[in-house]
């Protein structure tokens, strides 16, 4: 019976959660106002040099990536939040949060869509902008 269950199936939960929780040991040991700053640092990194990828092997390994870089970023946004307002405050506050998160995700879309139109400018390919 264990042999008929796939593999990735079984891994799921572990790698998903794994990264997560590495960044929140970093968290604590070195502090928001340094981790943070450096998570969103590296993200951008990844994301800019995806431009650079020409098959979908490095677009897999790319992606994998920037999975690791931004995995912790809402946790621990999540927990800083929760240490600066009280208990009555946070739920108006985590609301906020994760409406800007919906905005982000509604205007990231947009100009996802006109930077797929650009296929072909300067060489290059619409989902590589």
């Amino acid at each position: 019976m264990l042999r008929d269950i796939p593999c990735h199936l079984t891994l799921a939960p572990f790698l998903l959660i794994s990264p997560a929780c590495c960044h929140q040991v970093v968290l604590h040991r070195i502090g928001p106002h340094v981790w943070i700053p450096a998570q969103v640092i590296v993200w951008g990194l990844v994301e800019i040099l995806q431009c650079f990828v020409t098959g979908p092997g490095g677009w897999y390994a790319a992606r994998l990536f920037l999975g690791l870089a931004e995995s912790g970023f809402l946790p621990g946004s999540l927990y800083t939040l929760s240490q600066w307002y009280t208990q009555d405050e946070i739920t108006s506050r985590t609301t906020g949060f994760f409406f800007g998160l919906s905005v982000a995700s509604a205007f990231g879309s947009l100009i996802s869509s006109g930077a797929l139109l650009l296929e072909g400018q300067q060489g290059i390919k619409g989902w590589q902008w």
